[in-house]
Order: structure tokens, then sequence, then C-alpha cells
């Protein structure tokens, strides 16, 4: 996250926040980034091959999410084919 300052003002003026819309943006990808990051640790902990082919989809599905853009349009068309 990058605070700016906003143009034209001096050295000691306050920062420029981001918008409360850009901030639950934010928070939500960290959420997920997480999330798929805890799923993936208890799939490589599990020995159930079906629990590890549901961890998989959860991951996956998750990431696929359009608005968390955790994997980009071009890697999403590969993981499609």
């Amino acid at each position: 996250m990058v605070f700016s300052m906003e143009s034209g003002t001096s050295a000691g003026s306050a920062l420029q926040l981001p918008s409360p819309a850009d901030l639950q943006g934010k928070l939500e990808r960290v959420w997920a980034y997480l999330t798929i990051k805890e799923i993936l640790k208890k799939r490589i902990e599990t020995t159930d091959k079906d629990e590890k082919d549901r961890l998989k989809e959860r991951a996956l599905e998750l990431s696929l999410q359009v608005h968390y853009n955790m994997i980009r349009q071009k890697a999403c068309f590969l993981i499609m084919k």
C-alpha cells in the first residue's frame, strides 16, 4: 500500500490515505491469499486423497474468483484449457 503526498503540497503536509473502497479491496485480496495459503498447507499435511482433492478444488475456486485477481487472465486461460 502506497501513501503519496498530494501534488503541490509541502513536505510537512498530511498524507493522502486510500479510500475505504480501496482498503476493502486490498483487505479482501489479503484474506483470499492467506486463506488459499492455509488451504494448500492443509492439503500437504493430509493423507486422505479425497480430502486432498477437495482442498485443491477449494483453493482453485478461490484463486479464480474475479474480484480477488489472484491469477492473471492469461494464466487463468491456461488453467482452464
